[in-house]
Protein backbone atom coordinates (compact mmCIF):
# COMPACT_ATOMS: atom_id res chain seq x y z
CA UNK A 1 0.00 0.00 0.00
CA UNK A 2 3.04 2.63 0.86
CA UNK A 3 4.81 1.56 -2.40
CA UNK A 4 1.32 1.98 -4.16
CA UNK A 5 0.60 5.51 -2.54
CA UNK A 6 4.18 6.70 -3.48
CA UNK A 7 3.62 5.55 -6.98
CA UNK A 8 0.58 7.56 -7.71
CA UNK A 9 2.28 10.64 -5.76
CA UNK A 10 4.84 10.32 -8.31
CA UNK A 11 2.59 10.02 -11.29
CA UNK A 12 0.14 12.80 -9.99
CA UNK A 13 3.87 15.07 -9.81
CA UNK A 14 5.06 14.11 -13.29
CA UNK A 15 1.60 14.97 -14.87
CA UNK A 16 2.13 18.14 -13.41
CA UNK A 17 -0.01 17.63 -10.83
CA UNK A 18 1.33 19.49 -8.58
CA UNK A 19 1.95 22.52 -10.44
CA UNK A 20 -2.05 22.16 -11.47
CA UNK A 21 -2.53 22.60 -7.32
CA UNK A 22 -0.33 25.70 -7.23
CA UNK A 23 -1.92 27.35 -9.77
CA UNK A 24 -5.55 26.71 -8.84
CA UNK A 25 -4.74 28.16 -5.20
CA UNK A 26 -3.13 31.38 -7.34
CA UNK A 27 -2.05 31.57 -10.78
CA UNK A 28 0.53 34.23 -11.24
CA UNK A 29 -0.37 35.37 -14.91
CA UNK A 30 -3.15 35.35 -17.17
CA UNK A 31 -2.04 31.90 -19.20
CA UNK A 32 -2.62 30.64 -15.77
CA UNK A 33 -5.47 32.29 -15.01
CA UNK A 34 -7.41 30.20 -17.69
CA UNK A 35 -7.72 26.98 -15.15
CA UNK A 36 -10.54 29.27 -13.82
CA UNK A 37 -12.51 30.33 -16.27
CA UNK A 38 -12.45 26.92 -18.56
CA UNK A 39 -15.71 24.65 -17.65
CA UNK A 40 -13.35 21.51 -18.18
CA UNK A 41 -10.75 22.79 -15.97
CA UNK A 42 -12.40 25.39 -13.56
CA UNK A 43 -11.65 25.95 -9.64
CA UNK A 44 -13.87 23.20 -8.75
CA UNK A 45 -14.61 21.13 -11.58
CA UNK A 46 -11.88 18.35 -11.04
CA UNK A 47 -11.25 19.62 -7.13
CA UNK A 48 -14.09 18.75 -4.81
CA UNK A 49 -16.83 20.47 -5.80
CA UNK A 50 -18.95 20.77 -8.96
CA UNK A 51 -18.24 22.68 -12.55
CA UNK A 52 -21.01 24.50 -12.53
CA UNK A 53 -20.16 26.30 -9.59
CA UNK A 54 -16.33 27.05 -9.78
CA UNK A 55 -17.43 28.60 -13.17
CA UNK A 56 -19.71 30.65 -11.78
CA UNK A 57 -17.81 31.68 -8.96
CA UNK A 58 -14.50 32.95 -11.64
CA UNK A 59 -16.77 34.25 -14.32
CA UNK A 60 -18.60 36.97 -12.04
CA UNK A 61 -15.37 38.48 -10.55
CA UNK A 62 -15.92 36.77 -7.02
CA UNK A 63 -12.56 34.86 -7.88
CA UNK A 64 -10.13 36.35 -9.92
CA UNK A 65 -6.78 34.72 -9.19
CA UNK A 66 -7.24 31.58 -7.04
CA UNK A 67 -9.71 29.10 -5.54
CA UNK A 68 -12.21 29.62 -2.97
CA UNK A 69 -10.78 29.76 0.13
CA UNK A 70 -12.99 26.61 0.68
CA UNK A 71 -11.64 24.76 -1.58
CA UNK A 72 -7.70 26.04 -0.46
CA UNK A 73 -8.34 24.72 2.93
CA UNK A 74 -9.44 21.59 1.40
CA UNK A 75 -6.16 21.56 -0.78
CA UNK A 76 -4.11 22.32 2.58
CA UNK A 77 -5.31 18.88 4.36
CA UNK A 78 -4.61 16.97 1.18
CA UNK A 79 -1.11 18.03 0.55
CA UNK A 80 -0.76 18.13 4.59
CA UNK A 81 -2.33 14.26 4.69
CA UNK A 82 1.16 13.30 1.46
CA UNK A 83 3.44 15.97 2.21
CA UNK A 84 5.17 13.11 4.46
CA UNK A 85 5.57 11.34 1.41
CA UNK A 86 7.57 14.01 -0.75
CA UNK A 87 11.25 13.08 -1.73
CA UNK A 88 13.33 14.99 0.00
CA UNK A 89 14.96 17.05 -2.76
CA UNK A 90 11.43 17.67 -3.81
CA UNK A 91 9.83 18.60 -0.46
CA UNK A 92 11.38 21.86 0.55
CA UNK A 93 10.84 23.58 -2.60
CA UNK A 94 7.24 22.37 -3.27
CA UNK A 95 5.84 23.75 0.35
CA UNK A 96 7.71 26.70 -0.14
CA UNK A 97 5.90 27.60 -3.50
CA UNK A 98 2.58 26.27 -1.87
CA UNK A 99 2.72 28.42 1.53
CA UNK A 100 3.72 31.55 -0.88
CA UNK A 101 0.76 30.75 -3.33
CA UNK A 102 -1.50 30.50 0.00
CA UNK A 103 -0.33 33.63 1.18
CA UNK A 104 -0.67 35.76 -2.24
CA UNK A 105 -4.18 34.08 -2.51
CA UNK A 106 -5.45 35.18 0.52
CA UNK A 107 -3.44 38.85 0.16
CA UNK A 108 -5.60 39.33 -3.38
CA UNK A 109 -9.09 39.00 -2.09
CA UNK A 110 -10.93 41.55 -4.05
CA UNK A 111 -13.42 44.20 -3.48
CA UNK A 112 -16.10 41.92 -5.59
CA UNK A 113 -15.09 38.88 -3.72
CA UNK A 114 -15.15 40.53 -0.23
CA UNK A 115 -18.77 41.37 -0.63
CA UNK A 116 -20.13 37.49 -0.30
CA UNK A 117 -16.62 36.45 1.57
CA UNK A 118 -17.69 34.99 5.03
CA UNK A 119 -14.38 36.18 7.76
CA UNK A 120 -15.34 32.49 8.92
CA UNK A 121 -14.06 30.94 6.26
CA UNK A 122 -10.61 32.64 5.69
CA UNK A 123 -10.00 32.00 9.81
CA UNK A 124 -10.77 28.59 8.95
CA UNK A 125 -7.83 28.33 5.95
CA UNK A 126 -5.73 29.79 8.71
CA UNK A 127 -6.37 27.52 11.16
CA UNK A 128 -5.80 24.51 9.17
CA UNK A 129 -2.62 26.36 7.70
CA UNK A 130 -1.35 27.09 10.97
CA UNK A 131 -1.86 22.56 12.04
CA UNK A 132 0.23 22.34 8.76
CA UNK A 133 2.99 24.50 9.03
CA UNK A 134 3.25 23.46 12.72
CA UNK A 135 3.64 19.80 11.17
CA UNK A 136 6.36 20.41 8.63
CA UNK A 137 7.78 23.80 8.96
CA UNK A 138 10.72 25.29 10.93
CA UNK A 139 10.00 27.58 13.51
CA UNK A 140 11.17 30.85 11.67
CA UNK A 141 8.62 30.05 8.83
CA UNK A 142 6.26 29.28 11.89
CA UNK A 143 6.56 32.91 13.20
CA UNK A 144 5.96 34.43 9.38
CA UNK A 145 3.32 32.77 9.80
CA UNK A 146 2.00 34.08 12.47
CA UNK A 147 2.63 37.69 12.06
CA UNK A 148 0.98 37.34 8.25
CA UNK A 149 -2.27 35.93 9.68
CA UNK A 150 -2.39 38.28 12.37
CA UNK A 151 -1.99 41.22 10.20
CA UNK A 152 -4.08 40.10 6.95
CA UNK A 153 -6.89 39.51 9.48
CA UNK A 154 -6.42 43.11 10.61
CA UNK A 155 -6.83 44.42 7.16
CA UNK A 156 -9.47 42.12 6.51
CA UNK A 157 -11.56 43.26 9.06
CA UNK A 158 -10.77 47.07 8.35
CA UNK A 159 -12.17 45.81 4.68
CA UNK A 160 -15.52 44.39 5.76
CA UNK A 161 -15.90 47.96 7.38
CA UNK A 162 -15.75 49.52 4.35
CA UNK A 163 -18.29 46.85 2.64
CA UNK A 164 -21.58 48.19 1.80
CA UNK A 165 -23.23 45.20 3.98
CA UNK A 166 -24.07 46.94 7.63
CA UNK A 167 -23.61 42.81 8.74
CA UNK A 168 -20.13 42.71 7.26
CA UNK A 169 -19.12 46.59 8.79
CA UNK A 170 -20.55 44.95 11.94
CA UNK A 171 -18.21 41.75 11.71
CA UNK A 172 -15.57 43.99 11.04
CA UNK A 173 -15.14 46.65 14.01
CA UNK A 174 -16.45 43.32 16.25
CA UNK A 175 -12.99 41.49 14.91
CA UNK A 176 -10.78 44.90 15.90
CA UNK A 177 -12.48 44.67 19.07
CA UNK A 178 -11.95 40.82 19.51
CA UNK A 179 -7.88 42.31 19.03
CA UNK A 180 -8.65 44.54 21.67
CA UNK A 181 -10.08 42.20 24.25
CA UNK A 182 -7.07 39.78 23.49
CA UNK A 183 -4.43 42.39 24.30
CA UNK A 184 -5.96 43.18 27.61
CA UNK A 185 -6.44 40.09 28.90
CA UNK A 186 -2.58 39.04 27.84
CA UNK A 187 -1.90 42.50 29.42
CA UNK A 188 -4.16 41.67 32.75
CA UNK A 189 -1.65 40.67 35.51
CA UNK A 190 -4.52 39.95 38.05
CA UNK A 191 -5.67 37.31 35.91
CA UNK A 192 -4.90 33.52 36.98
CA UNK A 193 -1.66 33.05 35.37
CA UNK A 194 -2.81 29.13 35.30
CA UNK A 195 -5.71 30.05 32.61
CA UNK A 196 -5.64 29.09 29.33
CA UNK A 197 -5.38 32.25 27.75
CA UNK A 198 -5.80 32.47 23.62
CA UNK A 199 -3.44 35.64 22.92
CA UNK A 200 -1.51 36.91 19.65
CA UNK A 201 1.53 35.60 18.86
CA UNK A 202 2.92 38.89 16.81
CA UNK A 203 0.28 41.71 16.87
CA UNK A 204 1.09 43.42 20.96
CA UNK A 205 -0.05 46.31 22.02
CA UNK A 206 2.50 49.01 20.60
CA UNK A 207 1.89 46.99 17.09
CA UNK A 208 -1.87 47.01 17.19
CA UNK A 209 -2.17 50.81 18.28
CA UNK A 210 0.08 52.11 15.36
CA UNK A 211 -2.06 50.30 12.86
CA UNK A 212 -4.74 51.75 14.39
CA UNK A 213 -3.70 55.23 14.18
CA UNK A 214 -1.78 54.89 10.56
CA UNK A 215 -5.25 53.40 9.33
CA UNK A 216 -7.06 56.14 11.05
CA UNK A 217 -9.75 53.63 12.11
CA UNK A 218 -11.84 56.74 14.77
CA UNK A 219 -11.53 58.82 11.66
CA UNK A 220 -13.00 56.00 9.60
CA UNK A 221 -15.53 55.13 11.95
CA UNK A 222 -16.84 58.98 12.93
CA UNK A 223 -16.86 60.30 9.80
CA UNK A 224 -16.79 57.97 6.83
CA UNK A 225 -18.75 54.88 7.66
CA UNK A 226 -20.55 57.33 10.53
CA UNK A 227 -23.48 54.72 11.93
CA UNK A 228 -24.35 54.96 15.43
CA UNK A 229 -23.81 51.30 16.31
CA UNK A 230 -20.51 51.34 15.07
CA UNK A 231 -19.22 54.51 16.86
CA UNK A 232 -20.86 52.81 19.82
CA UNK A 233 -18.73 49.76 19.59
CA UNK A 234 -15.25 51.95 19.10
CA UNK A 235 -15.02 52.81 22.60
CA UNK A 236 -13.00 49.63 23.42
CA UNK A 237 -10.47 50.83 20.57
CA UNK A 238 -10.11 54.31 21.95
CA UNK A 239 -10.06 53.45 25.37
CA UNK A 240 -6.57 51.02 24.07
CA UNK A 241 -5.31 53.79 22.58
CA UNK A 242 -5.43 55.86 25.68
CA UNK A 243 -4.20 53.01 27.75
CA UNK A 244 -1.00 52.82 25.27
CA UNK A 245 0.11 55.52 24.41
CA UNK A 246 2.36 58.03 26.44
CA UNK A 247 0.33 61.05 24.95
CA UNK A 248 -3.41 60.44 23.19
CA UNK A 249 -3.03 62.00 19.93
CA UNK A 250 -4.22 65.88 19.31
CA UNK A 251 -5.25 65.16 16.23
CA UNK A 252 -7.86 62.59 17.34
CA UNK A 253 -9.21 64.87 19.83
CA UNK A 254 -9.87 67.52 17.65
CA UNK A 255 -11.23 65.41 15.04
CA UNK A 256 -13.55 63.48 17.58
CA UNK A 257 -15.04 66.91 18.89
CA UNK A 258 -15.46 68.54 15.20
CA UNK A 259 -17.17 65.47 14.10
CA UNK A 260 -19.88 66.76 16.08
CA UNK A 261 -21.15 69.21 14.04
CA UNK A 262 -24.14 68.93 12.15
CA UNK A 263 -24.68 65.37 13.00
CA UNK A 264 -28.20 64.12 14.28
CA UNK A 265 -29.20 64.57 18.08
CA UNK A 266 -28.53 60.50 18.19
CA UNK A 267 -25.59 60.55 17.18
CA UNK A 268 -23.99 63.67 19.31
CA UNK A 269 -25.36 61.59 22.24
CA UNK A 270 -23.35 58.30 21.47
CA UNK A 271 -20.11 60.64 20.72
CA UNK A 272 -21.55 62.21 24.04
CA UNK A 273 -20.69 58.99 25.80
CA UNK A 274 -17.78 57.72 24.25
CA UNK A 275 -15.97 61.40 25.27
CA UNK A 276 -17.29 60.55 29.09
CA UNK A 277 -16.27 56.34 28.69
CA UNK A 278 -12.87 57.96 27.69
CA UNK A 279 -12.17 60.61 30.49
CA UNK A 280 -10.92 58.09 33.29
CA UNK A 281 -8.60 56.25 30.74
CA UNK A 282 -6.64 59.76 29.72
CA UNK A 283 -4.15 60.99 31.73
CA UNK A 284 -4.98 64.43 33.08
CA UNK A 285 -3.65 66.98 30.48
CA UNK A 286 -5.22 64.83 27.67
CA UNK A 287 -8.55 65.28 29.71
CA UNK A 288 -8.22 68.64 30.48
CA UNK A 289 -7.87 69.00 26.48
CA UNK A 290 -10.83 67.65 25.95
CA UNK A 291 -13.09 69.34 28.36
CA UNK A 292 -11.30 72.87 27.07
CA UNK A 293 -13.25 71.84 23.91
CA UNK A 294 -16.66 71.88 25.94
CA UNK A 295 -15.80 75.75 27.40
CA UNK A 296 -16.19 76.90 23.16
CA UNK A 297 -19.59 75.68 23.02
CA UNK A 298 -21.87 79.14 23.75
CA UNK A 299 -24.28 79.08 26.34
CA UNK A 300 -27.08 79.69 24.30
CA UNK A 301 -26.47 76.33 22.98
CA UNK A 302 -26.23 74.24 25.56
CA UNK A 303 -29.20 71.21 26.20
CA UNK A 304 -29.99 68.83 28.50
CA UNK A 305 -27.39 66.07 26.58
CA UNK A 306 -24.43 68.82 26.86
CA UNK A 307 -24.92 69.72 30.07
CA UNK A 308 -25.17 65.85 30.98
CA UNK A 309 -21.81 65.94 29.18
CA UNK A 310 -19.90 68.30 31.06
CA UNK A 311 -21.64 67.30 34.68
CA UNK A 312 -20.36 63.06 33.80
CA UNK A 313 -17.39 63.91 32.46
CA UNK A 314 -16.62 65.98 35.36
CA UNK A 315 -17.80 63.49 37.58
CA UNK A 316 -15.37 60.65 36.11
CA UNK A 317 -12.34 63.05 34.97
CA UNK A 318 -12.14 63.87 38.41
CA UNK A 319 -10.62 60.28 39.11
CA UNK A 320 -7.55 61.49 37.65
CA UNK A 321 -7.27 64.26 40.42
CA UNK A 322 -8.99 63.02 43.50
CA UNK A 323 -7.08 59.43 44.73
CA UNK A 324 -9.33 57.51 47.38
CA UNK A 325 -7.88 55.02 49.76
CA UNK A 326 -9.95 52.02 50.64
CA UNK A 327 -8.17 51.54 53.99
CA UNK A 328 -9.42 54.73 56.19
CA UNK A 329 -11.89 56.44 53.51
CA UNK A 330 -9.44 59.48 53.44
CA UNK A 331 -9.09 61.17 49.96
CA UNK A 332 -6.20 62.97 48.61
CA UNK A 333 -5.52 65.03 45.17
CA UNK A 334 -2.77 64.66 42.50
CA UNK A 335 -0.03 66.65 43.26
CA UNK A 336 0.11 67.49 39.55
CA UNK A 337 -2.77 69.74 40.00
CA UNK A 338 -1.92 71.11 43.16
CA UNK A 339 1.40 72.40 41.55
CA UNK A 340 -0.63 74.48 39.16
CA UNK A 341 -0.83 78.20 39.51
CA UNK A 342 -4.69 77.97 38.96
CA UNK A 343 -5.93 74.49 38.87
CA UNK A 344 -9.14 73.49 37.21
CA UNK A 345 -11.22 71.15 38.40
CA UNK A 346 -12.80 70.07 35.09
CA UNK A 347 -16.79 71.68 35.28
CA UNK A 348 -16.85 72.32 39.15
CA UNK A 349 -16.23 75.89 38.54
CA UNK A 350 -18.47 76.22 35.49
CA UNK A 351 -21.25 74.21 37.08
CA UNK A 352 -21.14 76.34 40.26
CA UNK A 353 -21.54 79.40 38.11
CA UNK A 354 -24.54 77.56 35.94
CA UNK A 355 -26.59 77.19 39.46
CA UNK A 356 -26.63 81.19 40.55
CA UNK A 357 -28.98 83.65 40.19
CA UNK A 358 -27.66 85.27 37.15
CA UNK A 359 -27.08 82.04 35.43
CA UNK A 360 -27.40 81.68 31.97
CA UNK A 361 -29.55 78.66 31.47
CA UNK A 362 -32.97 77.96 32.11
CA UNK A 363 -34.63 76.91 35.17
CA UNK A 364 -34.55 73.39 34.69
CA UNK A 365 -30.94 73.02 33.38
CA UNK A 366 -29.44 74.87 36.51
CA UNK A 367 -31.48 72.41 38.42
CA UNK A 368 -30.10 69.44 36.17
CA UNK A 369 -26.43 71.27 37.21
CA UNK A 370 -26.87 71.56 40.59
CA UNK A 371 -27.70 67.44 40.78
CA UNK A 372 -24.64 66.56 39.22
CA UNK A 373 -22.72 69.32 41.61
CA UNK A 374 -24.47 67.53 44.45
CA UNK A 375 -23.23 64.26 43.34
CA UNK A 376 -19.69 65.08 42.51
CA UNK A 377 -19.46 66.81 45.99
CA UNK A 378 -20.81 63.46 47.79
CA UNK A 379 -18.15 61.54 46.28
CA UNK A 380 -15.00 63.77 45.96
CA UNK A 381 -15.81 66.37 48.91
CA UNK A 382 -11.83 67.48 48.45
CA UNK A 383 -10.61 70.50 50.35
CA UNK A 384 -8.50 71.58 47.31
CA UNK A 385 -11.64 71.53 45.07
CA UNK A 386 -14.69 72.89 47.01
CA UNK A 387 -12.74 75.60 49.80
CA UNK A 388 -13.04 78.11 46.56
CA UNK A 389 -16.57 77.22 46.41
CA UNK A 390 -17.33 77.55 49.80
CA UNK A 391 -15.40 81.00 50.00
CA UNK A 392 -17.75 82.32 46.85
CA UNK A 393 -20.94 81.12 48.49
CA UNK A 394 -19.99 83.27 51.46
CA UNK A 395 -19.25 85.91 49.15
CA UNK A 396 -22.81 85.45 47.73
CA UNK A 397 -24.55 85.84 51.59
CA UNK A 398 -22.30 89.01 51.97
CA UNK A 399 -23.63 90.58 49.22
CA UNK A 400 -27.17 88.55 49.44
CA UNK A 401 -27.09 87.15 46.32
CA UNK A 402 -27.81 83.39 44.97
CA UNK A 403 -28.97 82.77 48.59
CA UNK A 404 -30.30 79.41 48.61
CA UNK A 405 -27.89 77.36 46.26
CA UNK A 406 -24.67 78.85 48.40
CA UNK A 407 -26.37 77.58 51.86
CA UNK A 408 -27.42 74.39 49.92
CA UNK A 409 -23.93 73.65 48.13
CA UNK A 410 -21.99 74.56 52.04
CA UNK A 411 -24.58 72.49 53.72
CA UNK A 412 -23.74 69.72 50.88
CA UNK A 413 -20.00 70.31 51.51
CA UNK A 414 -20.10 70.44 55.42
CA UNK A 415 -21.65 67.97 55.78
CA UNK A 416 -19.92 65.33 53.59
CA UNK A 417 -16.47 66.13 54.55
CA UNK A 418 -17.42 65.12 58.53
CA UNK A 419 -17.60 61.90 57.22
CA UNK A 420 -13.80 61.69 56.40
CA UNK A 421 -10.93 61.39 58.84
CA UNK A 422 -8.99 63.39 57.20
CA UNK A 423 -11.05 66.37 57.56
Amino acid sequence: KINFANSMIEKFAAAGGFKALLNLIYSENEEENGLLSDRSTTTKGNYFVSAEEGHVAAASGRVKYGCPMQVAEEIVGLVRAISGRFKEQYRAQFLGDFKQRLYKRIKSISDVEIKELEIEQVQSLFKAMEEFLLQVADKETVEEFYEFKEMQCLNLYLRLMDSPSFEKKLKGINGIREYVAKLESAQDESDDPKAQKEVHKHVNADIFTEWILENKIIELIYEKYMHIELIKRSIEIQRFIAENVQEFPQHLIDFMWNSIKDKHEEVKKVIYENLIELAPCLDLQDAQQIFNKFLEVKYENYDEDFVDLIGRFTHRGLRLIVLKTKDDNNIRVNEMITRQENPQFFGVSLMFNLIMDDSPLSTSLSIRVLGYLQEIISEYPAVEIFLPIVEECLKNLEKDVSIYHSLLIMKEYLTKMQTFPCY
